[in-house]
């Protein structure tokens, strides 16, 4: 799974789940995370960490262990975009990579949606088998969004398809981004 800007990260969800509100107050049982131009809900109690990728920062939020053995979570990615690949073609590049998967998974949606404070924004709902090795199946959620100075956030959240709950959270993650 590797986007179009060298960032790797996976996402499973509700479908039908798209950009957010950017609201300030959290919900019952959420934190809000800042970075340097996103905000974003997570569940509380989950494992919080930050990374550098290829020079980028990585931020990865952790659940505990779900069906199994797949862990809820979630990860946003931040690139400046070195290319002068338009955000088109590097949607494009992320269709075709996740062709090239081994257990090969499903895009079950793909369309433009609204990313609070994005210039462009793209939603995927990617069905998909998780675990080690890859036997839980897994609804994924993939958000791509163009903020303002040319910057790629990716947001990558993932949970075992049968875990309603888990599903029902990472939703909340999804309406949540807020990018700027």
């Amino acid at each position: 799974m590797v986007s179009t800007v060298v960032i790797a990260i996976g996402a499973s969800i509700l479908a039908g789940c798209g950009g957010g509100s950017g609201s300030a107050a959290p919900p019952a049982g959420f934190r809000q995370y800042k970075g340097n131009h996103f905000r974003l809900f997570y569940p509380e109690g989950w494992q919080v960490s930050r990374t550098v990728d290829r020079g980028s920062p990585v931020t990865k939020f952790v659940g505990p262990p779900s069906e199994g053995g797949v862990m809820p979570t979630i990860v946003l990615g931040q690139q400046a975009r070195v290319t002068r690949m338009s955000f088109p073609a590097q949607l494009a590049y992320f269709r075709a990579s996740e062709d090239l998967q081994e257990p090969r998974p499903t895009i079950v949606q793909d369309r433009p949606t609204k990313i609070v404070g994005a210039l462009e924004g793209q939603y995927f709902r990617v069905d998909e088998l998780g675990g080690n090795p890859p036997s839980v199946p897994v609804k994924s959620v993939y958000e791509d969004a163009l903020a303002p100075g040319e910057v790629l956030d990716i947001l990558y959240v993932y949970a075992p398809s049968s875990d309603r709950a888990d599903q029902a959270k990472l939703a909340t993650v999804v309406s949540s981004l807020h990018v700027g």
